[in-house]
């Protein structure tokens, strides 16, 4: 997928303005619920919080081009040389940490951090390369790997309270984009398989997960 600037920044706000209205609608007394798989929702919520604080540093961290596409990044970072579990584990670690070491509440650092966020982009070129921990990719790459971040997670928050679903249509079109850009890039990738069953044919196997 090849995306236009205007639509990348346009995808990232409404991902943005999805995500944390849904983190400001979080009851008070539900943060401690479940939220996906062994995370609470607060657990849950912070980890989403890292499209943002990851565009912001990673904006900072300039390198070589190395990625030309927001799959490949995907590619790359789930495939980089590290076991699936671990990498897994090890983000799960450091969502339960950084919410335990959250000083303010999780809405306010949900909004406060889409604001920095939103001004880093308004200052950065759709082409500066930035320097993520997969390696190096454009900005207007990069921000459709966030956007599907955000909605994927603003999505598992809606379903672990039962709150309404409204994800805005750039942000939907874009998030859909890349995990089709991706599942049909994968070496095992089905392809034949997705096509069934968004077709009504078929349904995917149990456990199915493009980004496990």
């Amino acid at each position: 997928m090849h995306t236009g600037s205007l639509q990348a920044r346009r995808g990232f706000l409404e991902a943005a303005s999805f995500l944390v209205e849904t983190i400001e609608a979080v009851p008070e007394d539900r943060w401690d619920a479940p939220g996906l798989g062994e995370w609470t929702v607060r657990e849950l919520a912070v980890h989403a919080c890292r499209a943002f604080s990851t565009t912001i540093a990673y904006v900072a961290a300039e390198a070589p081009l190395t990625l030309d596409h927001p799959a490949a990044y995907y590619e790359a970072a789930l495939g980089g040389g590290v076991e699936a579990g671990d990498l897994h584990r090890a983000v799960a670690d450091r969502a339960r940490a950084e919410a335990a070491d959250l000083e303010v509440p999780v809405a306010q650092h949900a909004r406060a951090l889409f604001r920095r966020a939103e001004l880093v982009l308004e200052r950065t070129p759709a082409s500066h390369v930035v320097g993520t921990f997969a390696g190096g990719i454009r900005l207007v790459d990069y921000l459709p790997t966030r956007v599907v971040e955000m909605v994927v997670h603003g999505i598992d928050i809606c379903d672990a309270l039962g709150l309404p679903v409204d994800v805005p249509l750039t942000a939907a079109e874009m998030t859909l984009d890349v995990l089709m850009d991706l599942a049909v890039s994968r070496s095992d990738a089905d392809a034949p398989g997705l096509v069934r069953a968004l077709t009504g044919r078929a349904g995917l196997p149990a456990a199915f997960n493009l980004l496990g």
